[in-house]
């Protein structure tokens, strides 16, 4: 598992892959395709995360970038 974690990274986009993957772009221009995502982000941060459109139920995309350090 430890292979496959990206440390050090700023992630800038979540997107649907091929086949099933979820695709994460990276500000080094880094592309990486998953079958499992489990992001350990800093609450800010989900503000500056792009995901597309209908990989996060709406609500639960909202509440995320909603949320605030604190609440």
């Amino acid at each position: 598992l430890t292979d496959n974690i990206e440390y050090n990274k700023q992630l800038v986009e979540i997107k649907k892959g091929m086949k099933e993957k979820t695709e994460l772009l990276f500000q080094d221009g880094t592309v990486c395709e998953t079958d499992i995502v489990v992001l350990a982000l800093p609450v800010s941060s989900y503000q500056k995360v792009v995901f597309e459109k209908g990989l996060i139920p709406p609500l639960q995309l909202r509440g995320l970038q909603e949320l605030r350090p604190g609440t």
